[in-house]
C-alpha cells in the first residue's frame, strides 16, 4: 500500500507541475505537452550521429557537401534572423522549460541576444564552406568569438542581477541555470581564445623575428660548423649562409705528426660570384 501511495504522490505532482504550474497559453503548443517528445528527438538525433550514421558510412566515399553546407547555413542566417526578429517582438521564444515555465520578461534576453549571434555565427560558416577562395576573407574570426564571450557576460549580468532585486517574481532557479550556463560558456571560449589566437600570435612573432635573423636555421655571415668523425678522420663541414655548402677537409691522422701547407682556392657559388676558401690539408710526416 505505501508503494501505491508513492507511485500516486509523484503521479501527482508530475500533473501539478506539467498543467497547474505551467503557463496556460502552452497548453496546445508542439511539444509542449511533456519534455518527452523532445527529449526522444535529441537522443535521435545523437544516435545517428554518433552510431547510425557512422554504421552506414564505413563502406562508403564521403559525400561532397560543400554546396549542402553553404545552403544549410545560408538558411540558418535566415532562420536566426526570424528568431532575432521575433524575439524583440513577442519576448516568448525560447527553449522549452523557458517556453513552459517563464515564456517573455526576464527569459527573453538569452534568446534574443543569442540569435543575434547566431546571424553573424553562420554568415562566417556559410562563407568558410565555399572554400580557400572565400576563406581568405575571414580574418574577422576572431572577433566573432569575442562577439560570443560579450554574449555571455550581458547574460551572466542580465541573470545575476535578480540576486540583488526581483520585482517580477522570477523564479531564482532559472536564474541561477541561465547565469550558470553563460558563465561556463564564457570561460570555454575564453580559454579557446587565449589558445587558438593569443597564443598563437606569440608564437608567430617569435617564428617571424627567429625568420629575419636566421636563414635555414644559420645566423647569416656565421659559419655554422660540426664535427662528423669518419674512419679515425675528422671531417669539418662549414655552411655560409644555408646556401654553399663548402668541405674544408681536415684529415688528421692519429698519433702522427703533421706538417700543414695551405692553398688558397675560390669557388664559384650558385649566384655567379666567385668565394675564397683556404683549404687545409694535414699530410703524414
Amino acid at each position: 500500500m505505501m508503494h501505491g501511495d508513492y507511485i500516486s504522490s509523484i503521479y501527482d505532482y508530475w500533473r501539478d507541475l506539467m498543467e497547474n504550474k505551467a503557463d496556460p497559453r502552452t497548453k496546445d503548443y508542439p511539444l509542449m505537452s511533456s519534455p518527452f517528445p523532445t527529449i526522444a528527438i535529441c537522443l535521435s538525433y545523437a544516435y545517428f550521429v554518433k552510431v547510425l550514421g557512422p554504421k552506414l558510412m564505413e563502406n562508403r566515399k564521403p559525400f561532397q557537401l560543400r554546396t549542402v553546407l553553404v545552403v544549410y547555413n545560408f538558411a540558418q542566417v535566415l532562420f536566426s534572423a526570424w528568431l532575432f526578429y521575433e524575439a524583440s517582438l513577442n519576448g516568448w521564444l525560447n527553449v522549452w522549460w523557458g517556453v513552459k515555465y517563464t515564456p517573455g520578461g526576464h527569459s527573453t534576453f538569452f534568446g534574443f541576444l543569442n540569435t543575434f549571434v547566431h546571424i553573424v555565427m553562420y554568415t562566417y560558416y556559410m562563407l568558410a564552406a565555399m572554400g580557400p577562395k572565400v576563406q581568405k576573407y575571414l580574418w574577422w574570426k576572431k572577433y566573432l568569438t569575442l562577439l560570443q564571450m560579450v554574449q555571455f557576460v550581458l547574460v551572466m549580468v542580465h541573470s545575476f542581477q535578480l540576486f540583488f532585486r526581483n520585482d517580477c517574481n522570477y523564479p531564482i532557479g532559472f536564474a541561477y541555470f541561465i547565469g550558470a550556463h553563460a558563465l561556463m560558456f564564457y570561460f570555454l571560449f575564453t580559454n579557446f581564445y587565449k589558445t587558438r589566437y593569443l597564443n598563437s600570435e606569440k608564437k608567430n612573432k617569435a617564428a617571424a623575428a627567429t625568420a629575419g635573423l636566421k636563414n635555414n636555421g644559420h645566423p647569416n655571415g656565421i659559419l655554422k660548423s660540426s664535427l662528423l668523425q669518419q674512419n679515425g678522420n675528422l671531417a669539418k663541414y662549414a655552411e655560409i649562409n644555408g646556401n654553399t655548402k663548402f668541405a674544408s677537409a681536415m684529415a688528421t691522422l692519429v698519433a702522427a705528426t703533421t706538417t700543414t701547407t695551405t692553398t688558397t682556392g675560390s669557388v664559384t657559388t650558385p649566384n655567379g660570384n666567385a668565394t675564397r676558401q683556404r683549404i687545409h690539408v694535414g699530410t703524414d710526416n
